[in-house]
């Protein structure tokens, strides 16, 4: 710190060099990250069993709010809601690490047709969290790998 003739305090003047290099370094990666081919990043997720991951789906009820294009589950007794179509048109393209991104943590992408339903009754609050349940205790890595491997398989 120094003072001025007026006995203001002035901080010294601060090298920014690290500064600057931290991030011409971070935006490099970056942009080497975003320009590779998605096919060229190897996906965290390994393939799990498909059949497997379809019974989990069936077991966990996932299909109480949720449908898969081209794959039927048994009714379930359940008041009617507004489903969630994963695993079709909408998610084509969809990785297993993706996927399971979105089993883990339901908020990271909200569907914008829960969105919509939830705006169009007026419940703000519900629109801007899902209402997918915390499965986090109840899923094994395997059962994690399996499911993401069956809804990765039925979107593509």
């Amino acid at each position: 710190m120094r003072r001025s003739t007026e006995g203001i305090l002035y901080a010294k003047p601060m090298n920014r060099f690290p500064t600057v290099v931290v991030c011409i370094v971070f935006l490099t990666v970056a942009w080497s990250v975003s320009s590779q081919d998605a096919e060229e990043i190897s996906p965290v997720f390994p393939l799990g069993d498909p059949a497997r991951g379809r019974a989990l789906f069936e077991e966990k009820q996932c299909s109480r709010c949720h449908t898969v294009e081209g794959v039927k589950f048994p009714e379930l007794d359940l008041p009617a809601i507004d489903f969630i179509h994963i695993a079709g048109e909408n998610n084509r393209g969809w990785t297993r690490d993706f996927y399971a991104s979105e089993i883990m943590n339901p908020q990271h992408l909200i569907s914008p047709d829960h969105q919509k339903a939830m705006l169009r009754i007026g419940d703000r609050l519900a629109a801007e969290n899902s209402p997918m349940l915390d499965f986090n205790q109840n899923l094994t890595v395997a059962d994690l790998i399996d499911l993401v491997t069956f809804l990765e398989e039925s979107a593509n």
